[in-house]
């Protein structure tokens, strides 16, 4: 039901973002290569990045703040 703005293949995660409407709690999410979510995030990013062990690394918008995460 959200518009997306861009989608990324990232290792074998792809990443969706979303464009920001108020009925939109998410900005991006994340899926593994089997279709499930393993990740969403309300943030707003500029770049992110997903190593072959699984670790999310992003930059929020407008910052030098890099947020990791490791995927499961």
């Amino acid at each position: 039901k959200h518009q997306v703005t861009s989608v990324l293949n990232l290792q074998e995660y792809v990443l969706v973002c979303f464009e920001e409407t108020p009925e939109n709690p998410y900005r991006f999410m994340v899926f593994d290569a089997n279709g499930k979510q393993v990740y969403t995030s309300a943030d707003v990013i500029d770049s992110a990045s997903i190593s072959e062990s699984g670790l999310l690394v992003y930059r929020l918008a407008g910052t030098t703040q890099l947020v990791k995460v490791q995927l499961q």
